[in-house]
């Protein structure tokens, strides 16, 4: 486009702050206000994602939509945020794909879709987790932190924390040094006794961590390892939270531990 496109672009985001969350508040049960949900957000995304020239624009917009999670239609939900945000995820800068993976991950949460909700936590683990890219494995560590932040403990151990520790391995320190925060949150995930296999993998990577050739990563595993140490932080006992959040979960999606055997 031209400079005359490239300011009317500019300005149509300078006050995407306001009109996208005016729209996303119409009532979505409207036939008339749902296809103008869809025309805004088919505007927002049409060329925004990895634009870096409009990248504030695109955090207040991935902001917007966490926050007006409950009232997009579902419809505009799956044909058009979700693919959106998760480009979003892959292309913008880290601010931006953190703001993107949080209001995704909201989406998600608030789905009683089961199938949608396991495919995407399926591409999540395959295509961040396990990316050859460093800012995927990276970004994958925050996906970890909002998945504890919006499921149950049970629902992250299933799905999240085998590959979450396969990265305290990973070839690149900072991924290693950011993995060495989640190790506390993992090991809150278990229950013993029948995770004991999955604690004594925490404490051995852990362990592992702790004699890092990186010493970055040997002060964060330092600064974790008395709180994964503590044998009194694995549960054994009932969390109001985690059994509410669970038994929402087990509702669409039966018993969580066999969620693990949908991924591939």
């Amino acid at each position: 486009e031209g400079g005359g496109g490239g300011e009317r672009m500019e300005a149509f985001f300078s006050v995407l702050p306001v009109l996208l969350p005016a729209t996303l508040s119409c009532d979505p049960t409207s036939d008339g206000n749902r296809k103008m949900v869809q025309q805004v957000c088919e505007w927002v995304y049409a060329d925004m994602p990895g634009n870096h020239r409009v990248w504030r624009h695109e955090l207040s917009v991935c902001q917007a939509v966490e926050a007006a999670a409950t009232r997009i239609p579902p419809s505009v939900v799956h044909s058009l945020v979700l693919p959106a945000l998760q480009r979003s995820m892959l292309v913008s800068s880290p601010a931006v794909a953190a703001a993107a993976t949080s209001a995704l991950l909201k989406l998600i949460r608030i789905s009683r879709n089961p199938q949608l909700r396991l495919e995407i936590c399926t591409k999540l683990t395959t295509q961040w987790g396990k990316a050859n890219s460093c800012a995927r494995r990276l970004l994958f560590c925050e996906i970890c932190t909002q998945v504890l932040r919006l499921f149950s403990r049970a629902f992250f151990k299933c799905l999240f924390a085998e590959t979450a520790l396969l990265l305290s391995s990973d070839p690149v320190a900072n991924v290693r040094r950011r993995v060495c925060s989640l190790l506390p949150e993992i090991k809150k995930s278990l229950v013993l006794p029948q995770d004991v296999l999955i604690v004594e993998n925490t404490l051995s990577r852990t362990i592992s961590l702790l004699k890092d050739k990186d010493p970055d990563v040997v002060r964060a595993a330092q600064s974790i390892s008395d709180e994964v140490y503590l044998v009194q932080q694995v549960r054994t006992a009932p969390d109001a939270q985690e059994d509410a959040r669970r038994g929402d979960e087990e509702v669409l999606h039966g018993s969580l531990d066999k969620l693990s055997t949908y991924l591939v």
